[in-house]
């Protein structure tokens, strides 16, 4: 093999590894992906299991009163009927083609079909204990917040992850607007909401808020996913929070009524947005430097630069999560972080001010760096799976090129060495002749 033959070959190598890398790179991505179909036929079949019992029972409620009934006839009160759980056992788990869905699939049990179609989403949403719903956020699926949130008799709490590959998991959620409608359909029930509000807060504020707070008006639903870096709530970045849809009900239907209900034209509506004079404030964070390293004061301050006392400053973990908290007072709060990057923000505060952008802290050994969220960069960032996906297509290009240029190079040596073969032959046979 020659020089030429072997550069081709370590290059056909080195494109192959990429490509095997950017694999398993997408391993996860592509186990959500798998995750989700499966979820989508099980919804599927719950929403058809529901609609054709409630078919059935209308059907035979109607024959029923179209018959004139005959004096002193005992009727069984099981026939004409289809239970309404056909297909599903012992409300937890979920019968399709012949095959139960064990806690492997979702620990808790599916409470209601959540269905958005401006964003063309439609997922289970599961209900259960704590474990049961961190299991299944765990496995890309949506889920209430508690047990005691009860759809039709309290407020409405749902949580789903933020992935970054399009349409998968809450990723389009940030496309929702107020005014668009979504349902949650529970049995053979329908639940009609419409967008409200839109709001993005930070974590363990929000859900004390929103979620957790069970004297929330019972005909709101607020729907959890956390922010990214390039999404933008009236004009402020949504990162480290948690972006939240707020709907409203505008009745409940059964799935005859609904049907007529989306056959009407759609009723004219306008949207009043309140404008309030707030209080603008920042977030000032000084650093100093002693012999046992670098520390931080931190403090809110207003547009006259006075301390706005009795709010709640927060340090948020990469995560979002809270870690401590204080009440500001009249002066700064000194602060030694280990390293890592943490968020400083406002967590709490009087209604008459305006949330100021929290602080990305980065803290090395050698170097605290301190960056306001959201003016970091003006760039949407490529997306991993984006990256993975340009990685994937580039291996793939290079490692076919240098096929084809390593088959063509194996081809032109084999030939040569025939041509030099006979060369060869072809001179041996002259000697020969010769003597």
């Amino acid at each position: 093999m020659n020089k030429r033959s072997k550069v081709y070959l370590l290059l056909t190598a080195a494109s192959a590894v990429m490509l095997a890398a950017s694999f398993l790179l997408s391993l996860e991505t592509l186990k959500g992906i798998r995750r989700q179909r499966q979820e989508a036929a099980v919804i599927e079949e719950y929403l058809k299991n529901y609609s054709a019992s409630v078919r059935e029972n209308e059907t035979a409620s109607s024959e029923v009163s179209s018959k004139e009934e005959p004096e002193e006839t005992v009727c069984d009160e099981t026939e004409g009927t289809t239970p309404v759980s056909s297909g599903i056992v012992d409300d937890r788990y979920y019968s399709r083609d012949g095959v139960t869905y064990t806690p492997d699939f979702a620990k808790g049990t599916l409470d209601s079909v959540l269905e958005i179609p401006c964003i063309s989403l439609k997922r289970g949403v599961y209900t259960g204990s704590r474990a049961e719903i961190e299991y299944d956020l765990s496995i890309w699926l949506t889920t209430v917040s508690s047990p005691e949130i009860k759809l039709g008799e309290t407020h409405y709490a749902i949580y789903g992850h933020n992935h970054l590959v399009q349409d998968l998991s809450f990723n389009r959620l940030k496309d929702v607007r107020i005014g668009d409608r979504f349902t949650l359909t529970k049995e053979d029930r329908i639940y009609a909401y419409r967008v409200t509000d839109i709001l993005a807060d930070w974590r363990n504020s929000g859900r004390k808020k929103y979620a957790t707070n069970m004297n929330q008006d019972p005909s709101l639903c607020f729907i959890f996913t956390c922010g990214r870096d390039h999404w933008l709530l009236n004009g402020q970045s949504t990162r480290y929070k948690d972006y939240i849809v707020v709907g409203t009900l505008q009745g409940v239907y059964s799935a005859a009524e609904w049907q007529d209900k989306e056959n009407m034209p759609p009723e004219p509506e306008t949207v009043t947005f309140i404008a309030r004079n707030l209080v603008k404030t920042r977030l000032e964070i000084q650093t100093e430097s002693d012999a046992q390293g670098m520390i931080l004061k931190v403090a809110q301050m207003d547009e006259n630069d006075r301390f706005v006392q009795g709010s709640v400053l927060s340090i948020l973990d990469s995560d979002g999560i809270e870690v401590i908290s204080w009440v500001q007072e009249n002066g700064y709060k000194e602060l030694r972080l280990p390293e890592g990057t943490w968020v400083i923000a406002v967590t709490e505060q009087d209604d008459k001010y305006e949330e100021p952008p929290g602080k990305e802290v980065t803290v090395t050994s050698s170097l605290t760096k301190v960056i306001t969220i959201g003016e970091e960069t003006e760039e949407k960032p490529v997306s991993n799976s984006e990256g993975l996906l340009l990685i994937a297509i580039l291996s793939a290009v290079l490692t076919a090129v240098f096929l084809t240029l390593f088959t063509v190079s194996l081809w032109k040596h084999k030939h040569s060495n025939n041509l030099s073969d006979s060369d060869q032959t072809g001179e041996d046979y002259t000697n020969i002749l010769r003597r």
